[in-house]
């Protein structure tokens, strides 16, 4: 289909599509910088400027609040082999210090109040040619520095090959006079070793010396109950070097005590491989201290693939861990608090460039493929910061071209030739950090990153204006779809209309307003209605007040039945006796609804059962006299038999056999006892039929009833049977008739009595329930009648046909007895239950509803 102008509409649709996403998928952000001589500090109200030259190129610049108030100063350091430089530059007060020119190589440990007055101090290490050195460098010009000599390098490295160089150094946690010092050796089997120095008393307090080449460390109270420990993660260097019973061909884990006694230690790896520890530890559920282990290597020996775990002291040798065969990238990891879970996660780079989050219950939360780095193993993780005020986390990477911002999801928001340190600079009336970052030229800038809200609002602009088009040739296409199914729904609907109209079934529809929509011409004839019946009356319930229609009135009731139950159909059968005829109609009603369950409306459907009720009725009796001339057919036959033995016997009497022939005709009249016994026994049965047909309906005490029962059967005195009586006597009267809730009783009773034996309890109980045995309809009423015996119990196999006519296990019972007593409650809107166990006993429940009315609006279906 084309358009006036000729354009395929799909492939400009398609063309439209193409643009919105492309906007969508532009860069967030806009990367604001500006020099450090001149820097702005967005949102730009306050603008503060410093001068500082062009840098050299191994300088470090990085942020320390040194005063306490909040806001960052810079520290900038410089090292070469012949001097240092270290400028601090305070935010609002424009103040540089050139602090230090010395023949070393410095590194920042912390600020530190030396004096404990308030004032705080910068602690340095320096690397001198021939020995390490501890550093106070005051914050103001009229103090001196002060310095420590911590030791010569040839009182601890006595090699005559390798370096040996400061790997870190960090306070001691309850004592910050006491600092650890890490020297890490090269290119040589001697030691490494961990110093705790002590400022106050300028001495060494202890020396380990361990193997492998220290890559990380931790501090925290991991054994419960104790103080704090140190943990290492080492590098495996594969020098040579052997101490402590380690040595570094492989990686180790290491816990050392604050005293320095080295309390556990476990190798994770051979020649090349990391083990990274997290900085600081977190707390789980049971308040242990945590930390992530990341293990990672670059060798070709490793037997077992990269990790990340998390290590606790309580299982120190069987940490939870999670590979990763494709190998983690050792430049960086981060670990960084979820703001959103409040769970610590760990953040690293895959050897194949992907980014992942992994939290601290082992569980990959992010994972992203970044296809745009160059070479993913020589790219490091520089910084986790929220660097747009939206209190969520931003990344940045750096791969030695460009520097990478990253979203909270890893997605790509600005890419930058400078160098972004990994240091954020923070102030107290800035919501979120700043960068700091130098250019090719080694000039340093501060920079503010926010939202690039122009071209966010031109890109919601072009997919507002591509998604309106959308969305008017949708509304075009969707009214021309409607009409076209409006004039097929009006065909189909004519040819509904002639179907619905010479159906042999009655068709009455109602809508949701209860107007009368149609009403065939079969429902009119059943219902004795005039053709312009919905010319004068609109509604069904007018229906029933202009037209004196018994029909019509019993129609009415099924509708408000349906609209009282829970259930979308239902189906009633009503007798009609009209001058002679007797007329049966089924009436059905069903509840309309949409595909998405609205209500639409009602339909009731009439259907005229009449001949098939007779002909159902006539196969029923055609059946039953069947059954009932078999039934006494045997006791007859046996009754003949038995009076032509006695015949036989009356004509050869003599008074040589006299005793002898007493004893055969006393026996077969006994015999014929029986057999009468028996047909008395199908006689009470078909009584029991003839009642059936007759029902008046009344409210009845349930309980006399009981009583009235054990009287007439009086069988329990008779066999010395026990009954229970246990009788609720406020309970309500029901609605019922009275010889049928009789015989019912008694032939359940029956049952009991010739289940037991003599001496045996009968339990006759009432009492009042909500809902029946099976727990439905819990909000009606029901009184219970319970009868319980001790007797034989019913097999299991024949439990499902006990209800079924003509089934007996008894040797002369008719199989009518418990068909009858179900029929009888459930024709008063009741049902019935057993439980029984063969040699333990039976229980029979009979659960008749207080008010019939309301059971049968609720759930009866003939």
């Amino acid at each position: 289909m084309k358009w006036h102008f000729g354009i395929p509409k799909n492939k400009v649709l398609g063309f439209l599509l193409f643009l919105s996403f492309f906007f969508l998928s532009c860069s967030d952000l806009q990367y604001k910088k500006q020099p450090v001589t001149d820097f702005i500090v967005y949102p730009f109200k306050f603008q503060k400027k410093f001068v500082i030259e062009k840098s050299l190129p191994n300088a470090i610049l990085y942020p320390v609040d040194i005063d306490g108030d909040g806001n960052d100063e810079f520290i900038r350091i410089y090292n070469t082999p012949t001097d240092l430089s270290m400028v601090i530059l305070r935010t609002f007060k424009r103040t540089t210090i050139e602090a230090i020119n010395d023949s070393a190589i410095f590194g920042y440990i912390g600020k530190i109040d030396y004096n404990r007055d308030g004032t705080y101090e910068l602690l340095l290490n320096a690397q001198k040619k021939d020995r390490f050195e501890l550093i106070l460098l005051p914050t103001s010009t009229n103090q001196a520095v002060k310095k420590w000599e911590v030791c010569k390098k040839k009182e601890i490295f006595k090699s005559q090959k390798g370096r040996i160089y400061i790997g870190g150094a960090f306070f001691h946690p309850l004592d910050s006079y006491k600092i650890f010092l890490i020297l890490n050796t090269a290119f040589t089997d001697a030691p490494r070793h961990i110093l705790l120095y002590n400022l106050q008393k300028a001495n060494i307090e202890f020396d380990v010396h361990i193997a492998p080449i220290i890559q990380s460390t931790c501090i925290g109270k991991f054994i419960p109950g104790s103080a704090y420990q140190l943990l290492i993660g080492t590098y495996a260097s594969g020098n040579g070097a052997h101490y402590a019973g380690m040595d570094d061909y492989h990686s180790w884990f290491i816990v050392l005590d604050l005293d320095g006694k080295i309390l556990y230690k476990k190798q994770y790896g051979e020649f090349g491989s990391f083990v990274w520890i997290s900085p600081q530890p977190f707390a789980d559920n049971s308040g242990n201290q945590n930390v992530f282990i990341v293990r990672s290597h670059y060798g070709e020996k490793q037997s077992e693939p990269d990790f990340v775990g998390i290590w606790s002291w309580n299982q120190r040798d069987n940490i939870r861990k999670i590979s990763f065969p494709q190998g983690i990238v050792t430049n960086q990891v981060l670990e960084v608090k979820n703001l959103a879970s409040g769970k610590q996660e760990v953040i690293f780079l895959r050897k194949d460039g992907a980014i992942i989050s992994v939290d601290e219950d082992l569980k990959i939360t992010r994972f992203k493929v970044l296809d745009f780095l160059l070479n993913p193993e020589e790219t490091a993780l520089v910084l986790a910061a929220n660097l747009v005020g939206d209190y969520r986390n931003e990344y940045v990477l750096y791969d030695r071209k460009f520097s990478y911002i990253l979203s909270e999801r890893f997605r790509l928001l600005y890419r930058t030739p400078d160098q972004i340190m990994p240091k954020a600079v923070h102030f107290t009336d800035q919501s979120h950090a700043l960068l700091i970052h130098r250019d090719r030229d080694n000039v340093f800038y501060l920079s503010g990153v926010t939202l690039n809200n122009m071209y966010y609002y031109f890109r919601i602009g072009i997919v507002g204006v591509v998604m309106g088009i959308v969305i008017l040739v949708a509304i075009v296409q969707s009214k021309r779809k409607k009409m076209r199914e409006l004039i097929g729904i009006y065909q189909k609907n004519a040819f509904r209309a002639w179907v619905l109209e010479h159906m042999d079934v009655g068709v009455v529809l109602l809508d949701k307003f209860g107007k009368i929509h149609l009403i065939n011409r079969k429902a009119r004839e059943l219902l004795r209605l005039p053709l312009e019946i919905l010319d004068t009356i609109d509604s069904l319930k007018t229906a029933v007040q202009v037209i004196n229609n018994e029909r019509l009135k019993y129609l009415f009731d099924v509708v408000r039945a349906l609209e009282n139950t829970s259930q979308k159909t239902i189906r009633r059968e009503h007798e009609l006796k009209e001058e002679d005829e007797t007329v049966r109609l089924m009436i059905t009603g069903e509840i309309l609804t949409d595909e998405e369950g609205k209500f639409l409306g009602k339909a009731i459907l009439l259907k005229d059962i009449t001949k098939s009720v007779q002909e159902r009725e006539l196969l029923a009796w055609t059946e039953f006299a069947s059954k009932l001339a078999h039934e006494v057919k045997t006791p007859l036959a046996s009754m003949l038999l038995a009076t032509e033995k006695i015949h036989k016997i009356v004509e050869h009497l003599n008074d040589v056999n006299v005793a002898d022939n007493r004893k055969k005709i006393q026996k077969y009249i006994q015999f014929l006892f029986t057999e009468f016994e028996h047909l008395q026994s199908i006689s009470e049965s078909l009584m029991q039929l003839t009642i059936l047909s007759k029902k008046e309906i009344k409210k009845i005490n349930i309980n006399r009833v009981i009583r009235e029962c054990i009287e007439k059967l009086q069988l329990a005195t008779l066999k010395k049977i026990s009954l229970d009586l246990k009788f609720t006597e406020d309970i309500p009267k029901i609605e019922g008739d009275l010889n049928h809730l009789s015989l019912a009783i008694m032939n359940i009773l029956k049952n009991s009595i010739e289940a037991v034996q003599e001496g045996d309890t009968i339990h006759i109980s009432t009492y009042l329930a909500h809902g029946l045995h099976n727990g439905k309809y819990p909000q009606v009423e029901f009184v219970v009648i319970e009868i319980a015996d001790n007797g034989m119990g019913i097999p299991e196999t024949i439990k499902e046909k006990i209800f079924e006519p003509y089934f007996s296990n008894k040797e002369r019972g008719t199989g009518l007895g418990l068909p009858i007593a179900r029929k009888i409650v459930r024709d008063h809107y009741g049902e019935i239950f057993f439980d029984s166990q063969e040699n333990v006993g039976t229980t029979f429940w009979l659960y008749l509803p207080v008010s019939q009315n309301k059971i049968s609006e609720m759930f009866y279906e003939t």
